[in-house]
């Protein structure tokens, strides 16, 4: 069975403008914003700057079929990425969203080569899991 699966690499920070990640990675953001900006989607004021980049949403048995995306399209820039959060003082999150019913357990595991990306870069880990009703 297969799982709705969306991983996220997040770069945050409280005074920088997040276009500089794009220059710097030569990857659009898929999301970003700026402190202070009004959220789209909650009648509330962003905290913090923030850069991201999602997978979006994917049917997927096994979440490391995302985390090996991101890894493919990040891992040559991993040395930019820790210059520009350490130059800016911003932390990384890799975000991984699954939602699932009972039945839609999905495979999650971390292969050495992502875990040595994520600590080369020096990001947190956040998974968030929702379970949906059986349809």
């Amino acid at each position: 069975m297969s799982c709705l699966a969306n991983v996220i690499l997040r770069i945050m920070g409280d005074d920088f403008d997040p276009d500089i990640i794009s220059e710097e990675l030569s990857v659009e953001a898929t999301e970003k914003w700026r402190k202070g900006q009004k959220s789209v989607r909650y009648n509330t004021f962003k905290k913090y700057d923030c850069w991201l980049y999602a997978t979006g949403y994917k049917r997927v048995t096994d979440i490391n079929e995302l985390l090996t995306y991101i890894y493919l399209l990040f891992n040559e820039k991993k040395e930019k990425i820790r210059i520009t959060a350490e130059k800016f003082q911003l932390s990384i999150s890799l975000d991984i969203v699954i939602k699932m019913s009972d039945e839609e357990l999905p495979a999650l595991y971390f292969e050495k080569r992502i875990i040595n990306f994520l600590y080369h870069i020096g990001a947190e880990i956040d998974i968030d899991m929702y379970l949906t009703e059986n349809k």
